[in-house]
């Protein structure tokens, strides 16, 4: 995958590219995955992992008090007694995919730094990224050829590249 982000030194974008292995995710689905993966009884009290539905949920909480309180009550409902820090640990247990670090440089500056990889935060700012990129091609392509944006944005990715290409030569 792709990766774009703004460097938080300078500003910059920087790119990258990701594989599945650079994230340690390159095993199969299922894989090292046993029984009960999901789910940890701690004193006599069952948590369960995180879920996006989870995170929509909380979404509609009003305030990160409130949304964690929602959270906590979701996972671990007889959990009163459980600390927040001990929990966090948990659930942290239960999914240690759900924080990923990547170790960056930025191309510009230097800066180094460890980008923690939010799924989320990543679409987003993918987002922020390409669409100023995107409407940039358009524009060329539209003075250039007169076509319509539906027509640019309808071209496969390949064929708008190319004409790109021969726009900007």
């Amino acid at each position: 995958m792709e990766v774009a982000q703004a460097c938080t030194a300078c500003g910059e974008a920087m790119e990258y590219a990701l594989t599945a292995a650079d994230l340690g995710r390159d095993m199969l689905a299922g894989e090292g995955a046993g029984e009960g993966a999901a789910t940890a009884i701690v004193d006599g009290v069952t948590v369960r992992a995180i879920t996006a539905g989870d995170l929509a949920a909380c979404e509609r909480a009003g305030d990160a008090a409130a949304a964690r309180q929602m959270l906590r009550d979701r996972v671990a409902p007889d959990g009163a007694g459980i600390a927040d820090d001990r929990l966090d640990a948990i659930l942290a247990h239960l999914d240690p995919d759900a924080e990923l670090d990547i170790a960056a440089a930025c191309p510009a500056c230097g800066e180094q730094r460890l980008l923690a990889f939010d799924i989320a935060a990543f679409f987003w700012d993918e987002l922020a990224l390409r669409v100023p990129r995107l409407l940039d091609d358009v524009a060329d392509l539209a003075h250039a050829f007169h076509w319509s944006e539906a027509d640019i944005l309808a071209l496969p990715g390949q064929r708008r590249s190319f004409y790109l290409s021969r726009v900007r030569a």
